[in-house]
């Protein structure tokens, strides 16, 4: 939804270096770079709502 690291960190009121590290480990996890792969990874597997199309 276009989230920054310092939203979520706010919305889920943890730590924004916390929220980096997990970003950073469902990317490795998903064998993706970046949060654009992983969020699309993670949306077609369906862990997560689905990817809003433009």
């Amino acid at each position: 939804m276009g989230k920054t690291d310092a939203d979520i960190s706010e919305i889920l009121h943890i730590s924004l270096p916390t929220v980096r590290f997990h970003m950073t480990n469902a990317a490795r996890k998903l064998n993706v770079i970046g949060r654009p792969q992983a969020i699309y990874k993670a949306a077609t597997l369906g862990y997560v709502g689905a990817v809003a199309r433009s």
